[in-house]
């Protein structure tokens, strides 16, 4: 019904463009009926018109412009306007207004084909009018013409063409258009061997990968090609080529899917790649429906070489260019991609995909991405599952993460790595780092650790992310969404991790039990440890029981501090006997190991713990020749020896004796003061602020990785600066040389004391003593013990000669030693044992150890900085002159035992000296002063006067000093039993104070002359040289008196020198000041009796506060009580501890109080011998006038003497 109706439309529409009526219709309202059978119109024409038009209709030619209905409106209404009908262009605009607005069932849709169609209509009408002659009728061309003669026709086919977008035809009434088609198609014909239908299928074939009958597959040039012997134009031959490009293709694609799902079960294609050749096939499946489709045209005949061609659908090779653009664009990707991944896998495979993704082409881009989706969906439910659950489903080896089965020790650091090569390029490095770190955790916590707590972090981290723990809830193109879902897994599973790596198994506690115990940082541990397992490691090794030093080390922990540490943490210290030679002692391969359990181990590895085994072997060295030397310190105590046991002997051996104990403590203390400073530089500088930074990176640490980078950078540390690092490994040698050198010292001390006791013994005809001394010691062959007195001296001799021997061999050897290790120490040693911003350091300590380092201080020198030198020269010297103090007051006190060799002539020698110095003085006194009189009065400068003052006061001075000296000597122990020793400080005081009243009054007779502006008179020429001569002479020979009395030892003469020294200086200023006023500026003379002046106030001011300090009762200074201290410790064996040890000045020597305890068991005859004895000891000491000596037997009362109690009280 539709059909007949359209049918009907378009009659009556060919009708009205052929119809020309003869008379206009004056009646517009009536309508005009227009007959196909009328006589006006041709019925042939009307037919060939009609089947024209529905030929026109019913193709699918579509004008070349663009379809734009509004467009097409404004043209038609801007041509009306240029026309000039404007009236009739405002009747367009409203019926086109109203002809767009009409929608819904019955309206046009296609209004644009509408207004286009108008339009060509009216242009064709206005080119009929114009042109009457023409052969366009109402816009239809003129098809058939039966009056026009063949001459006319050809006239009329030259001037057809195109005219307002319709084609002009003429009339062909001999069928001449079907003649020429039929000619062109026998010349096509013969031209081609081949039909282009064929052609067309064969190459459709061809594009399926299946040889059609012209088109096949030739393995020579591996392509399709049409074959030689075909006479086909050249264009059409390149043609084909061209599509037969896409069938080599899909052969090289689908062969690529054929062959890997061929393999799959035998061989490991991977999840990637089965993805990927699904992707392929998808992509093939599509193109199939295309082909299917050009199939179907293919059937159709091809217009102008078919005589019964249509303008239905049709597939030329041409056409099939077109249709074949897009697949071969897609196929050609396919291709290259198959090309690339038939070597590739997994993460490689979906990586070098992804390099082709990046293109401009949007149609190139859609199609990566979609393949990418499907190829990258296995790769990244692989990350999914090993981020959030921790497994690793890779069958096929093709993940970046690649696991191996290991230990559970060795899980975190050779469990799993990344496999760079399978890292796909779209997934950074640090990414994937995470990835590995996260997943790597939750293995760990499963494994390791046995918890299952990770499973609610994952489950947070997926919700925090915005995805699901399910597959599928990642994709290609997802980037950060994948970054997001790691980054919160990473951040929560490792925060976990840790949380039980320091809670659970309480890492901070065990790495705190390792200083402790391996480090050696418990001392009273380790003090303890040392004592008892001491005499059982000094045996061979080989006789050792571990079983015993275990025990051993159980009963140090329990008698120590560390009994209160964790039961779990004791029970990890255990006792490890290193490998060892036949040779090798108990300290040689004695150490400690700590059991790290899982999870534990995969910090405290076995290549961790042996580093920490070698930092236990340097530290427990460094602690055994510490603890030898402390030993040694208490065998060399000095009331171990008495030195009144060899007042029998002859002096030479007696002298041998004193240099070999000598020797022996000098070189103790050279080394202890080495071993002591190397101690604390381990502990402090090293263990310590190694520690510190580790417990801060600690509380830093982030992931298990930051925590075991703490612990290396840690145990690193400790390593290089405690000298075992490879660079300091010369050093460590060195360092071990100085010690088995200590070791060495300690055995011949030993042998030197034990020596010293046999002949202690033997002198003292004590044969108990010897032999409860000699119990615990094995005698040697031929102990001349118990020989008689002469062959003990020659065999006492010749002991000491040998023990000094050695002991300078070893001293020798140590010095040379020490020098080389403090030489290496700037080029060798780590950063932290060198000097640091010229702050104190191990070095510079140590450069102070020494008085042998004196040779070769310079060259060391060169590598430190200034600062550092200067400072340890001055440190040196101050050290060396206050030990060289403390040696010479220990001699002191060791020369008391010994009988001091009296000589009286010597002594009332140098009596008579000191008093001809004190005339000499006095003598000297009165002459210069009788001449600087006169040179005052021929003068009359002040400065003189002041000098001549000056010399008055020595005379009273020396008046005073000498009265005091005589008061001194005659003693009346009745009226001053005592003493009268104080009188020469209250002499000095008195003395000194009229020096300085005087000095007062001489700056004020000076001050008034500056204020009365007063010059003196000017001095003769006789008067200066009267000055000159008097003045020098003064000056020098107060001058020699000066040096005369410098040396002597008495205190009187040395005051005299003193005043000397003053003289001279008094002298020549006094001089200057009085020539210069005199020839220059008289203000000078005043100005100089002020100096002089204001120097003798100062001076003699100070003399009398320092007498009358010693007169208050001022304490001793801390060498006194140290020398005191030494005196009392080494009295007596009986002596168990000293109380106090107060010394104290009354007037110019000190009185000492000393408060000692003796057993409580102790009969008092000999508790008042001891502390007689002491007394008296103590006050031969020259710098003591008297000594109180207390004896109790217990020091926990208090004080038996409170001041206190004697001042005054506070209420009125």
């Amino acid at each position: 019904m539709e059909d007949q109706k359209v049918l009907d439309l378009v009659k009556e529409l060919v009708n009205r463009l052929l119809s020309q009526p003869q008379n206009p219709n004056p009646n517009p309202n009536q309508p005009t009926s227009i007959n196909p059978n009328s006589s006006s119109i041709d019925s042939n024409h009307f037919n060939q018109a009609l089947r024209y038009a529905i030929r026109i209709l019913s193709s699918r030619m579509t004008p070349s412009i663009a379809a734009d209905e509004a467009a097409m409106a404004e043209s038609i209404k801007r041509q009306l306007v240029t026309q000039g009908k404007s009236s009739e262009a405002l009747t367009f605009a409203d019926l086109y207004s109203k002809f767009a607005s009409k929608t819904g069932p019955g309206s046009i849709n296609n209004k644009w084909a509408v207004l286009y169609l108008l339009r060509v209509v009216s242009e064709d009408c206005k080119i009929a009018k114009k042109q009457p002659n023409s052969t366009v009728s109402r816009g239809l061309p003129a098809i058939y013409d039966s009056q026009l003669s063949d001459n006319s026709k050809v006239s009329r086919d030259k001037e057809v063409g195109w005219s307002g977008g319709v084609l002009v035809l003429s009339k062909d009434p001999d069928n001449i258009r079907d003649i020429a088609f039929r000619e062109f198609a026998n010349l096509l014909k013969e031209e081609n061997d081949v039909s282009e239908e064929v052609l067309v299928r064969d190459v459709l074939n061809a594009s399926q990968g299946i040889d059609g009958s012209y088109v096949k597959y030739d393995g020579n040039i591996d392509g399709y090609a049409l074959s030689d012997s075909i006479k086909v134009p050249r264009a059409t031959r390149i043609m084909i080529q061209k599509l037969c490009e896409l069938g080599w293709l899909f052969r090289k694609v689908k062969g690529y899917i054929s062959e890997s799902m061929d393999h799959f079960p035998s061989q490991d294609v991977g999840t990637v790649g089965q993805a990927f050749c699904a992707a392929l096939q998808d992509e093939l499946t599509e193109y199939y429906k295309l082909l299917a489709v050009l199939e179907a045209q293919a059937m159709n005949p091809i217009p102008l070489v078919s005589e019964n061609a249509t303008s239905g659908n049709y597939l030329s090779l041409r056409r099939l260019s077109v249709w074949f653009a897009e697949p071969m664009v897609k196929m050609r990707l396919m291709a290259v991609l198959a090309d690339i991944c038939r070597v590739l896998r997994g993460g490689a495979m979906a990586g070098a995909i992804h390099m082709h993704a990046q293109h401009g082409d949007p149609l190139v881009r859609d199609f990566m991405k979609r393949l990418l989706r499907r190829v990258c969906s296995p790769l990244f439910e692989m990350v999914r599952s090993w981020v959030l659950e921790g497994e690793l489903e890779d069958i096929f080896a093709e993940f970046f993460v690649v696991g191996q089965p290991v230990k559970a020790e060795s899980l975190w650091r050779e469990g799993y790595r990344l496999h760079h090569g399978m890292l796909p390029s779209f997934i950074s490095p640090s990414l994937a780092q995470r990835i590995l770190r996260t997943g790597k955790s939750i293995n760990f916590l499963r494994v390791c650790c046995e918890d299952r707590g990770w499973a609610d972090a994952a489950t947070e981290a997926a919700a925090a992310a915005g995805t699901t723990t399910g597959r599928g809830g990642l994709g290609y193109g997802e980037t950060d969404a994948l970054e997001l879902l790691v980054a919160e897994a990473a951040k929560r599973i490792d925060k976990h991790l840790l949380d039980v790596i320091y809670n659970r198994y309480k890492f901070k506690d065990h790495c705190m039990a390792i200083k402790r115990y391996l480090l050696l940082g418990q001392g009273d541990f380790v003090q303890y440890l040392m004592d008892i397992v001491g005499p059982e490691l000094s045996e061979p090794a080989n006789t050792i029981s571990t079983f015993k030093l275990a025990g051993l080390l159980e009963t140090a922990i329990r008698s120590s501090n560390a009994q209160y540490d964790d039961r779990d943490i004791l029970d990890r210290l255990r006792v490890k006997m290193m490998p060892h030679n036949s040779g090798d002692r108990g300290w040689d391969v004695f150490s400690l190991e700590y059991d790290a359990r899982v999870p534990l181990d995969t910090v405290f590895t076995e290549s961790v713990m042996s580093r920490y085994l070698r930092i236990f072997n340097f530290l427990w060295k460094l602690r055994r020749v510490e603890h030898a030397l402390i030993s040694t310190w208490k065998t060399m105590k000095p009331n171990c020896i008495t030195s009144r046991s060899f007042i029998k002997l002859q002096q030479a051996v007696k002298v041998k004796l004193l240099s070999a104990l000598r020797k022996c403590q000098v070189l103790w203390d050279e080394m202890n003061h080495f071993v002591s400073n190397l101690q604390y530089y381990i502990m402090f500088e090293v263990l310590e602020v190694s520690w510190s930074n580790f417990s801060n990176e600690i509380e830093a640490a982030k992931d298990l990785d930051d925590l075991l980078a703490a612990h290396e950078k840690y145990l690193h540390s400790i390593v290089e600066k405690s000298l075992l690092g490879e660079r300091s490994q010369s050093l460590y040698e060195t360092l071990f040389v100085l010690f088995d050198l200590i070791l060495r010292f300690r055995s011949l001390a030993d042998r030197l004391y034990e020596g010293i006791y046999e002949v202690q013994a033997r002198s003292t005809d004590d044969k108990k003593k010897l032999s409860r001394q000699l119990s615990n010691r094995s005698a040697e062959p031929g102990s001349w013990a118990s020989e008689g007195r002469k062959a003990l001296t020659q065999h006492a001799s010749k002991f000491l000669s040998s023990m000094s021997q050695e002991l300078d061999d070893i001293g020798k050897k140590y010095s040379s030693l020490l020098t080389g290790f403090i030489s290496e120490l700037p080029g060798k040693a780590a950063e932290g044992l060198l000097h640091q911003s010229c702050q104190g350091s191990f070095l510079d300590t140590i450069l102070e150890t020494m008085p042998s380092y004196h040779s070769v201080r310079y060259s060391v020198f060169l590598n430190l900085p200034s600062c550092t030198l200067s400072r340890v020269i001055v440190a040196e010297k101050v050290y060396y002159e206050r030990q060289v103090s403390t040696l010479k007051s220990f001699e002191e006190v060791d020369a008391l035992d010994v009988p001091p060799d009296i000589n009286e002539e010597e002594e009332r020698r140098e009596q008579v000296q000191h008093e001809r110095a004190m005339n000499i003085s006095n003598g000297a006194n009165v002459v210069l002063l009788v001449l600087k009189i006169y040179a005052t009065i021929r003068s009359g400068s002040i400065a003189i006067a002041a000098s001549t003052l000056d010399s008055l006061l020595d005379l009273m001075a020396g008046g005073i000093l000498w009265f005091t000296h005589l008061s001194m000597k005659n003693i009346n122990i009745y009226q001053y039993p005592i003493g009268k020793l104080r009188v020469q400080p209250v002499g000095i005081v008195i003395f000194a104070a009229v020096m300085a009243t005087l000095g007062f009054q001489v700056l004020i007779e000076a001050v008034e002359q500056l204020i009365r502006n007063e010059p003196s008179p000017k001095m003769t020429h006789e008067q200066l040289i009267w000055l000159y001569s008097i003045m020098l002479t003064a000056t020098t020979v107060k001058f020699a008196l000066w040096v005369y009395c410098k040396s002597s030892g008495n205190r009187i003469v040395r005051a005299y020198a003193k005043d000397h020294y003053f003289d001279v200086v008094t002298n020549v200023v006094g001089l200057i000041a009085a020539v210069l006023g005199d020839k220059f500026y008289w203000w000078i003379d005043p100005f100089g009796a002020i100096a002089l002046a204001i120097y003798t106030i100062s001076n003699w001011s100070g003399t009398v506060f320092e007498n009358a300090v010693s007169l208050v009762g001022q304490a001793a200074p801390p060498e006194v009580l140290q020398k005191l201290t030494y005196l009392v410790i080494q009295h007596h064996a009986q002596i168990k501890r000293v109380d106090t040890v107060r010394a104290y000045t009354f007037g110019v020597l000190y009185f000492v109080e000393v408060d000692i305890e003796l057993p409580e068991d102790l009969p008092l005859k000999e508790a008042h011998a001891i502390g007689e004895s002491l007394q008296i000891k103590i006050e031969k000491l020259p710098e003591v006038e008297r000594a109180f000596v207390h004896l109790d037997f217990e020091c926990d009362h208090k004080p038996e003497h409170s001041v206190l109690i004697k001042l005054p009280s506070s209420q009125p």
